[in-house]
C-alpha cells in the first residue's frame, strides 16, 4: 500500500565519478524508510516546506548533503525520493513498516512512541555532552598536573 503523505528514503547515498566530476548517486542495494509528515498539522506553521520538495515535485531523488530527514524508525536520512512509501517494498525497514501501521490505524500510540524515542535522544546528548565537560576536566587537571611536576623537575634539575 502506499502510504499517503510520505516518501521513500534511504539512509546514504553513493558518489559516483564520470568525466564530469563527482555525482551522488543511488546504491544497488539499500534498506528503505519512510517520511512520514502532516499536511494538516504544518499548513499553518510558517518555514515548514523542506528545503528538498523542490526537487520531489521535479521528480528527481534529492541527495541531502548536511541536513536529513528522520524517517519513522529514527535513522536519519539523507536521499530522499519522489515517491509514496510502499509497505509492499520487498527492502521496507521493519521498524518503519511497525511506525507507519501506528501513523496509519493509532496515531496516538505513534506520537507516544516518537516522543519517547526523542526523549531518548536528548538524554543520550545530554549525557554525550556531559561526558564531554567532564573528560575535558580531566584533561585539564592532567596538563596541570603534568605542567607541576615539569616545574619540580626543573627545580631539582636546577637546584
Amino acid at each position: 500500500m502506499k502510504v499517503p503523505h510520505s516518501n521513500a528514503a534511504g539512509h546514504r547515498y553513493v558518489w559516483t565519478r564520470d568525466h564530469l566530476g563527482s555525482t551522488p548517486g543511488v546504491p544497488d542495494q539499500f534498506e528503505v524508510h519512510a517520511i512520514l509528515f502532516d499536511p494538516e498539522a504544518t499548513r499553518h506553521v510558517p518555514h515548514t516546506r523542506r528545503k528538498w520538495t523542490e526537487l520531489i515535485e521535479r521528480h528527481e531523488v534529492a541527495f541531502l548533503d548536511y541536513d536529513n530527514e528522520v524517517s519513522a524508525c529514527g535513522k536519519r536520512c539523507r536521499m530522499i525520493f519522489p515517491l509514496s512509501f510502499d509497505t509492499a517494498e520487498p527492502d521496507a525497514c521493519p521498524k518503519c513498516l511497525e511506525m507507519v501501521e501506528l501513523w496509519l490505524n493509532d496515531r496516538p500510540e505513534y506520537e507516544r512512541l516518537r516522543s519517547e524515542r526523542e526523549a531518548w535522544i536528548t538524554r543520550k546528548q545530554d549525557d554525550e555532552l556531559a561526558l564531554g565537560e567532564e573528560m575535558d576536566r580531566a584533561l585539564q587537571r592532567q596538563a596541570a598536573d603534568i605542567a607541576g611536576r615539569k616545574r619540580e623537575q626543573e627545580r631539582k634539575d636546577t637546584g
